[in-house]
């Protein structure tokens, strides 16, 4: 299974400003080329620069994507323009059986343990925080 974090920055068009982190999200997908077509169907012809990051040898890998566009949005009833950045980084994650109980990297942690919940439920059975109500986050 592959995931994509995408992680949105944005700056306004003044040349002294930073980019600021907005908001983070996250994509499954069963293969890389279902991610890809997914990028090129919600990006289309955006600005596309590769990501890299070094590994522990001080090599450069290839591991996602910045795509840069321009955008607006309206405040007070004022059009205000800026720069906005997705960097987009692919990860490969596989789903676990931990205790009998499967795993998914698509649903819910235990905040207090790092364990994924596999059901709606608020109570943990299958942790050692099951004694701890309401523990979950997203």
């Amino acid at each position: 299974m592959i995931q994509l974090t995408i992680s949105v920055y944005t700056k306004s068009y003044n040349p002294k400003s930073k980019l600021q982190y907005q908001y983070e999200e996250k994509q499954f997908f069963n293969n890389v080329k279902e991610a890809k077509e997914w990028i090129n169907n919600t990006y289309g012809n955006n600005k596309r620069q590769p990501m890299y990051v070094d590994d522990k040898d001080g090599k450069s890998k290839k591991i996602g994507y910045v795509i840069g566009f321009r955008n607006y949005d309206f405040v007070n009833g004022k059009r205000v323009n800026f720069i906005e950045q997705h960097w987009i980084g692919f990860e490969r994650v596989e789903e676990l059986e931990i205790w009998g109980i499967e795993m998914n990297t698509k649903r819910k942690y235990c905040n207090e343990c790092g364990l994924k919940r596999t059901t709606k439920e608020k109570l943990h059975f299958h942790c050692k925080c099951k004694e701890k109500k309401n523990a979950w986050i997203s």
